[in-house]
């Protein structure tokens, strides 16, 4: 049967998961808020610029996920996680190989263009470089991260210390201004946001564990991801607010996070794990949306 234009869009759309790309807009606009909280100056400009990178990173690195599980055969009987299409046969292999390379490819592009416009020094460039390797490397090459044990290190390095660090490095190079370390947040929003992997390789642990997919879960177990996603929870609503003086709107975290973990340990149906993972996305928007209202009220 021939798919129309508009079933294709869809299709493409679905392919990003779009549910997940909360992981990338997030960091940059904390940054980004945390930035124009404590300086009148803000280049919107390379804000754009990071938050593009950022996204088209992440999409990339869906793409390639759904393109390299599918060669390593890990889609196989995975009846509890969401549709991959390139198992599915909804979309072949080579073209989804080719719009990772297309979207990693524009990512770089953008990166430079970004690094350029501030003249950041050669070491940020590389930073960013490798960003877009690691994309590929998260599932692909000899030594697949996310195959490994360290894809849980991959989230909370780049999504967490790099994107929101970058931004803030790049922002404050923007605007001629001396660079602040925001440590304390970058790796509280990396925690949150690693918290959605959590949830997938929780969800995951069966269908992994017989493919040979080491992750954190399958290497130490399903008890140990739930002590690591309560200890990212604690220190994202109670440890950032009471020692680095955040603003106590992060207990509102607690409220859909548990719910997500809550739902996750009675999760028996792939209906029961999109709703946790909805739940934890869900997080993830309350985490960004109360600090980035505490840091705005400052400007």
């Amino acid at each position: 049967m021939k798919i129309n234009w508009g079933q294709k869009s869809l299709l493409w759309f679905k392919a990003t998961r779009p549910k997940t790309l909360v992981a990338s807009v997030i960091p940059v606009a904390i940054s980004g808020s945390s930035f124009w909280g404590k300086n009148d100056q803000l280049s919107w400009v390379i804000l754009g610029g990071c938050l593009l990178f950022s996204l088209l990173i992440q999409i990339g690195c869906n793409f390639a996920n759904d393109y390299y599980d599918f060669i390593r055969g890990s889609d196989q009987n995975r009846s509890l996680a969401p549709q991959r299409f390139v198992a599915a046969g909804q979309i072949d292999s080579s073209t989804m190989k080719s719009a990772a390379s297309g979207m990693l490819v524009l990512a770089f592009v953008i990166g430079c263009i970004t690094w350029y416009l501030v003249d950041a020094p050669g070491w940020f460039f590389l930073f960013g470089l490798s960003s877009v390797l690691f994309a590929i490397f998260y599932t692909g090459g000899p030594f697949p991260l996310a195959y490994n044990g360290l894809g849980d290190l991959f989230v909370i390095l780049y999504f967490g210390f790099g994107a929101v660090e970058g931004t803030n490095f790049l922002l404050s190079l923007a605007s001629g201004l001396e660079y602040h370390s925001t440590w304390e947040l970058s790796l509280g929003t990396g925690l949150i946001i690693n918290n959605l992997l959590v949830v997938n390789n929780y969800r995951d642990y069966e269908t992994d564990k017989a493919v040979n997919k080491k992750t954190m879960v399958v290497i130490l177990g399903k008890k140990f991801a739930i002590l690591q996603f309560l200890s990212s929870l604690i220190y994202t609503s109670v440890i950032l607010p009471s020692v680095f003086h955040l603003s106590y709107w992060n207990l509102l975290v607690l409220v859909p996070a548990v719910s997500s973990l809550v739902v996750l340990l009675y999760s028996k149906k792939k209906s029961h794990y999109e709703i946790s993972l909805a739940l934890a996305s869900f997080a993830v928007i309350t985490f960004c949306s109360v600090n980035c209202i505490s840091f705005l009220s400052f400007h």
